[in-house]
């Protein structure tokens, strides 16, 4: 009997091909795959007006207490002697840009 052959099955149209790197890289593979599988390429998007009334919506009404209060820890913006400082920078900066011409 002869060799024995190896069945390979390639991705690609041609082994040679397969056997190739491939220039896009396996993340960004995967990105696209995932797009498409979920079908976000397809997807119309949304209007523009309707993105910005969106948009608008979403920070319509005030933030819950909970998360002022974590922005503030955040920023350190609770912080009575760093909050002066600031305000003092800005009304420099302010002052300044005012006497430019």
């Amino acid at each position: 009997m002869g060799r024995k052959r190896k069945n390979m099955v390639a991705t690609r149209s041609s082994l040679r091909l397969a056997a190739r790197p491939s220039m896009v890289l396996v993340a960004k593979q995967a990105q696209r795959k995932l797009m498409r599988e979920l079908d976000f390429i397809n997807n119309p998007s949304p209007a523009p007006d309707a993105a910005v009334t969106a948009y608008v919506d979403m920070y319509a009404d005030d933030l819950p207490e909970q998360a002022v209060m974590a922005i503030r820890a955040a920023t350190r913006l609770s912080n009575k002697n760093l909050a002066e400082a600031l305000t003092a920078i800005a009304q420099e900066t302010e002052e300044f840009e005012m006497e430019l011409p």
